[in-house]
């Protein structure tokens, strides 16, 4: 099962759009500068504005009618979202949008194809200012649980991925596994990896409530 590998710097648009993250925590941190690159990131007057909602529920069309990743292509990503795709302008075999949600989260949608392992996909939904850990409620309409009930009813089977357990104290017997990390779903020539968060760091019912901060395709 492969793993997250670094997020990508770029200036432009595709900047937080093409990354992907190197920490396999479920809330996993991205540099200030790739903060402000998506933030500065806007769509085109003939793109629509979309929110969170509108963007996992794209994400999850997209998904229901591709067979493998390699149905990700620029002209269907426009097809789904109606948003204007824009490409790295390094060369690299990178595209994609994103933008501001809320004041406080902004996005990244697309794909990256210059990687050795293979294309892959991401949607993230990233902290405007890193490190604030501001509530998820605004960007939460499409929560975790029924974010997976969509993918399982395409076909897919999910697991949990936990970190490893931490040393167990002496004369205790050590835990089965550490944190989750994240959940996989697999259908055949297709695999997402979705990384859940927490609504809020309080009350318990929010920290309990699973949202959706980061989705890889592969």
């Amino acid at each position: 099962m492969p793993l997250p590998i670094a997020f990508l710097n770029h200036a432009s648009a595709i900047a937080c759009v093409l990354a992907v993250s190197a920490c396999v925590a479920s809330n996993p941190p991205h540099p200030a500068k790739e903060a402000q690159a998506m933030n500065a990131a806007a769509t085109t007057p003939s793109s629509p504005r979309l929110d969170a909602e509108q963007l996992l529920t794209r994400l999850l069309d997209l998904v229901r009618n591709s067979r493998s990743i390699k149905d990700f292509t620029p002209e269907k990503l426009h097809e789904v979202t109606g948003m204007t795709i824009e490409f790295a302008n390094d060369g690299s075999e990178r595209y994609g949008f994103g933008g501001q949600l809320t004041q406080d989260w902004s996005y990244g949608f697309g794909v990256d194809k210059s990687l050795l392992q293979g294309p892959r996909f991401e949607l993230r939904f990233n902290e405007t200012v890193p490190g604030s850990s501001p509530p998820m409620t605004d960007i939460c309409q499409i929560d975790f649980e029924k974010f997976a009930s969509e993918l399982e009813s395409m076909g897919f089977t999910r697991e949990p991925y936990y970190d490893s357990a931490p040393p167990a104290p002496p004369g205790e017997e050590r835990l089965p596994h550490g944190s989750l990390l994240y959940w996989t779903f697999y259908r055949p020539e297709l695999g997402v990896q979705v990384y859940p968060r927490g609504e809020a760091n309080e009350p318990h019912e929010k920290t309990s409530h699973g949202c959706v901060q980061m989705v890889l395709i592969t």
